[in-house]
């Protein structure tokens, strides 16, 4: 998401191209035109500027065949090793000036680095403000979404779900087919797979946004936690992860540190609509704050130069 954003944010100002060295999902197709890389075929990136968004795998060998004024990592994961691999790759090409950029000053102090922090980029029109408002009989609707593998949910979700459920929230969960065999099948409990349904339209039909993931897993940013906060869905996180570093607990969104008080702070939610108007409502006043017309300016001006 953060290279289709980079694209849209940038192709006005600047020829742009969004290249992959692995086979492309048909859903990720869709929404922008991506070229595969073909070493063999004469068909990579080779000059101007070229960014690597994210620093989580191997980049193939055509690495060393580029010839680019400009190398930008984008390091949005915790994995130091492969930073350092493409940053000694491209270090050794000539000439070649090499930037990193950091998903958040939590990353940046991982790895004592020099560079800057820009947030993921999210365009706000796709996340208007949720005018969902359940009745006095209604269930509210906790949900989540991600990436559908195991570190993006904490084995202890299961039944804390089932927990929920049996209290009269309604569960819809997006992302979560890897809880199919954990999580028994359940009235009141929505499993729904990666991506099924776009997420603007997945967040509009929740009342309370609910995250944590595994222990050893930590958010780089929490991309989707932003999401949720700009359709003015009142969200309640685990205290980690680098979206600590632009929210507030208790103004904006909902900390905890433990299992009994994120149950707690839920169930405050279901007993006071007004604190859910009032968490959301700052919710997407903290999202807009981040991405207002600078963000995109400060974009511009660090990958093209461009000065509005």
């Amino acid at each position: 998401m953060r290279a289709l954003e980079l694209f849209r944010l940038l192709r006005t100002h600047a020829d742009v191209v969004l290249w992959s060295d692995e086979a492309v999902d048909e859903s990720v197709s869709r929404l922008a035109p991506i070229r595969c890389i073909d070493l063999p075929s004469g068909q990579f990136p080779r000059s101007g500027t070229i960014v690597f968004v994210g620093a989580y795998h191997e980049y193939g060998p055509w690495v060393e065949h580029i010839a680019p004024t400009r190398a930008i990592i984008v390091y949005n994961t915790f994995h130091p090793g492969l930073l350092c691999d493409i940053h000694w790759r491209l270090r050794r090409l000539n000439e070649c000036r090499v930037e990193v950029v950091y998903a958040s000053e939590l990353l940046r102090r991982s790895v004592c680095g020099q560079g800057v922090v820009h947030p993921s980029p999210i365009d706000l029109t796709m996340f208007s403000q949720s005018q969902r408002a359940p009745g006095e009989n209604d269930a509210l609707v906790v949900g989540r979404l991600s990436r559908d593998s195991p570190e993006k949910h904490h084995p202890r979700d299961p039944p804390f779900y089932e927990q929920l459920a049996a209290n009269g929230f309604r569960l819809r969960l997006m992302g979560a087919q890897s809880l199919a065999g954990i999580l028994p099948d359940q009235s009141g409990i929505e499993l729904l797979p990666e991506g099924r349904v776009p997420a603007p339209e997945f967040l509009q039909s929740l009342d309370i946004f609910f995250y944590r993931t595994a222990p050893a897993w930590e958010e780089s940013y929490g991309r989707v936690i932003l999401e949720a906060m700009a359709t003015g869905l009142p969200v309640v996180a685990e205290r980690k992860g680098g979206y600590l570093e632009y929210v507030e607990d208790g103004r904006d969104i909902l900390l905890f540190d433990s299992e009994s008080e994120a149950e707690d702070l839920l169930r405050r939610l279901k007993r006071e609509p007004s604190l859910r108007r009032s968490i959301g409502t700052a919710a997407r006043r903290t999202a807009e704050r981040i991405y207002d017309t600078q963000f995109a300016k400060l974009m511009l001006d660090y990958y093209v130069g461009y000065v509005g």
